[in-house]
């Protein structure tokens, strides 16, 4: 359905009705035609394009050009998985390090080096899928112009102090606009108020004002209105409960196993992460408290979700933390070495060796505790025979049976970045691995934070996907990447400081409808990204658009009139439909289907007058002010000229007036404009 959705929106942004607008670029002046036209002819802006991507892409790398041709055509015999003649090209240090008998890359020097003439002579791959003329061409750049990486740099650049937001802000933009200069691709222009007020709030609190809040704004006109708006969010209770919903999604609802059957570990672990991102806890904190905790305080959810069979698996909390505050994914690596990237399958039993000894404990004749503790025994084998990690001296663990040929090794416990550590054997060991994780030292935490933050604004990450920050993928942003993470430790990890600049910078604030040039570019952000609206934000939004009200304490809310009891009837029905979209998909992904399509479509209650439209009309006035409070109410924005001609030439064909504005109200809701955060 992704095509679909992209589709949709393709049409919509063809279709939408607003007045021709001319691409901005910061600190350039650009003179509209005599003709008002900004096209170009097609095989001008395809030649622009390509001198674009040239000029985009005048340095070779490894792991943004080279790396991709291996993993289509090498890594299958010379990757994690398998590697002959011992030729591993999953790296760039791997590759000029060779082979069992020689070196296959010599920098500088194409004809000289094994690896060039083993594919320029179609001898390599073996397979008949042989490299294209061009693949090749980029294999033997890449070797003359020295067999370049483009790994960042382990150490991060912090600030002695953090800059003002509105000044983070300036720097992003000036960050975004440096490639696009080089790239020659104009930006979109600021986004209208309309779409601008729509995406902040969903963002930002995970709902659609209601009409009273988007009028109050639309109809504003003081010069700072938006970023007054953006402070009035961050600072209501319910931009806590959002990003905790956010966060409780991938770290505190069960990925095995679980006992929390009714969910009463997910839900305190919510509304205590509410209340400490209302308060504006530094991030560091509260990561080391969902690592350490013990007994039954709410932050336990966080390793209860990685619970088999009534016990804590280590190996499932290693990779929750490696994937949630660290951005990799070493989880590949469990059972042999991750087949397209560096990390060791050594890697990965190295950091779940932190938690060999973590298990829920009961009370009994000689224990007076209860919950999550780090016992000197360490978790039993379980009631259905699961077998705790065998463990050695210093904390290492043994690789279990069931993982792979290395089955039996003894791994010792050791950070991600190579440091090995020699846990005591009577003192809790997760506190030794939350110290490392949420160091401000440790520049893996503080870049995988702002990556998700970004990811989250922006609809891709400045390294994409968002979990996968290896070194073999680069940030499409080096230095605005850097210098986010630097800035987040110098704000002693404020997230309200980082959510504020990244807020208020040109970039976030661009419509996401492109403009001649800059159509296909999908990395640089010269347009916003349009996301899909997530599922429970969807239900918020029905609730609103709706005219109702949502319970902050109990979440619930009647989409329409309230009056159905079908699937839309309730939160957690709702959710049983439409929680169709996998955690960390791309935001851009659409998931659903038929049967959430035909629900919208068909309910019963959505074809009755609700509170939002009999209001709209109590308000009195002529038809086409009742029909700019309903599209306020439901899109946020004032209609067009033409959607007013058309919908007011609508309401002339249907039996009463009422029964007519419920169908636009309907029409409205089920429009891709709803469906999306633009």
């Amino acid at each position: 359905m992704t095509g679909t959705f992209s589709a949709l929106v393709a049409t919509y942004r063809r279709t939408r009705l607003e007045p021709a607008k001319q691409p901005h670029t910061p600190g350039v002046t650009m003179k509209t035609p005599a003709n008002g036209s900004l096209a170009l002819p097609m095989v001008l802006v395809a030649l622009v394009l390509a001198c674009a991507n040239q000029t985009a892409r005048a340095d070779v790398t490894f792991e943004r050009d080279v790396l991709p041709i291996f993993n289509s055509h090498c890594l299958s015999c010379h990757g994690g998985l398998h590697q002959k003649a011992k030729l591993d090209l999953r790296t760039a240090a791997s590759t000029l390090a060779g082979g069992k008998n020689r070196k296959v890359v010599v920098p500088g020097k194409p004809e000289a080096s094994d690896l060039w003439q083993s594919v320029h002579t179609d001898e390599m791959p073996k397979n008949p899928l042989k490299m294209s003329a061009a693949q090749k061409e980029i294999i033997r750049k890449w070797i003359e112009d020295g067999a370049k990486s483009a790994r960042v740099a382990w150490e991060l650049k912090v600030p002695g102090q953090a800059r003002a937001a509105s000044e983070l802000a300036k720097f992003i933009d000036a960050e975004i606009y440096q490639p696009l200069k080089r790239a020659n691709i104009p930006v979109s222009p600021q986004a209208a108020d309309g779409e601008f007020l729509r995406r902040v709030y969903l963002d930002v609190i995970g709902r659609i004002p209601t009409r009273a809040e988007a009028a109050a704004f639309l109809d504003a006109t003081h010069p700072d209105k938006r970023q007054k708006l953006i402070d009035s969010l961050l600072a209501r209770p319910e931009y806590g409960q959002y990003w905790a919903r956010l966060w409780r999604d991938r770290v505190a609802v069960p990925i095995g196993a679980s006992e929390d059957l009714k969910g009463q570990h997910t839900t305190n672990f919510h509304k205590w992460l509410s209340d400490e991102f209302n308060n504006n806890r530094p991030w560091n904190e509260l990561v080391r408290e969902m690592i350490v905790v013990e007994g039954d305080n709410p932050a336990v959810a966080f390793v209860r979700q990685c619970m088999d069979d009534g016990q804590p698996r280590a190996g499932k909390l290693a990779s929750s933390v490696s994937r949630r505050f660290l951005g990799i994914r070493l989880e590949c690596a469990e059972c042999h070495d991750h087949p397209f990237t560096s990390w060791k399958q050594d890697d990965f039993w190295a950091l779940a060796a932190f938690f060999i000894r973590t298990a829920k404990i009961e009370k009994s004749k000689t224990e007076t505790r209860t919950g999550i503790y780090d016992s000197e025994k360490g978790p039993p084998k379980t009631r259905f025979g699961l077998q705790p990690l065998v463990r050695k001296q210093a904390g290492a663990v043994v690789i279990p049976e069931d993982a792979g040929p290395r089955a039996g090794k003894v791994v010792s416990a050791k950070f991600p970045t190579g440091e090995i550590v020699k846990l005591a054997d009577k003192s809790p060991a997760r506190p030794t691995l939350a110290d490392w994780v949420t160091s401000p030292k440790n520049p893996m935490f503080a870049r995988a934070t702002v990556n998700r933050l970004w990811w989250h604004l922006f609809g891709r990450g400045l390294v994409n996907p968002v979990d996968a920050l290896d070194t073999e993928n680069p940030p499409s942003h080096p230095e605005l990447f850097d210098a986010l993470a630097g800035e987040l430790v110098a704000s002693k990890f404020d997230m309200k400081h980082m959510l504020r600049a990244m807020l208020l910078s040109e970039a976030y604030q661009r419509s996401y409808i492109a403009v001649s040039g800059n159509e296909k570019d999908e990395t640089l952000y010269s347009h916003a990204t349009g996301k899909v609206v997530a599922p429970e934000v969807l239900f918020e939004s029905l609730v609103v658009a709706s005219g109702n009200t949502i319970d902050s304490k109990s979440c619930s809310g009647q989409i329409g009139s309230g009056k159905s009891k079908g699937p839309l009837s309730s939160r957690l029905e709702f959710l049983k439909l439409f929680g169709t979209t996998p955690i960390d998909a791309e935001p851009g992904e659409y998931t659903q289907g038929i049967p959430q399509i035909l629900a919208l479509i068909n309910d019963p209650d959505l074809h009755k007058p609700n509170k939002l439209v009999e209001r709209a009309v109590q308000d009195g006035g002529k038809p086409e002010d009742i029909i700019e409070r309903i599209f306020i109410g439901v899109l946020s924005r004032r209609p067009h000229a033409d959607e007013v001609k058309l919908t007011s030439e609508f309401l002339g064909r249907r039996k009463t007036p009422l029964e007519g504005y419920q169908a636009i109200w309907w029409a409205l809701l089920n429009s891709p404009e709803f469906a999306m955060v633009p």
